[in-house]
């Protein structure tokens, strides 16, 4: 079975350039433990939103500590960049702000418990 956390969207605010978005995808993309990522398309979450989507290395789920590094990494990216109210959306249906995740919710997803949405 495919972990819950090996592949999401970050549902970025509305507002951000398509150049901001161009950086934040090729930053992301530059983190260990990615696998691939790209800019959304479609707007599934509502006609203003921009997303990008991860996939995660099979490596990095199957490291200590699992995906848990990587989305901390991109929680980190997104502090430094002072992007806010940016939202991870997992398979799941469970999402979070991209800044403020923690270990205990990533742990909650790959367990099969419903967080806070």
């Amino acid at each position: 079975m495919a972990s819950q956390l090996e592949s999401f969207e970050i549902v970025l605010p509305a507002g951000m350039s398509e150049s901001e978005l161009q950086s934040l995808q090729e930053e992301l993309g530059k983190i260990e433990g990615v696998a691939q990522c790209g800019v959304n398309t479609t707007r599934a979450f509502d006609p203003v939103s921009l997303g990008i989507w991860l996939v995660l290395a099979k490596q990095a789920l199957a490291a200590v500590g699992g995906a848990a590094p990587v989305i901390k990494a991109i929680a980190d990216l997104f502090k430094s960049r002072g992007i806010k109210h940016a939202k991870i959306a997992f398979a799941d249906g469970s999402t979070f702000e991209a800044d403020e995740i923690s270990v205990s919710d990533l742990l909650k997803v790959e367990q099969g418990a419903k967080p806070r949405a």
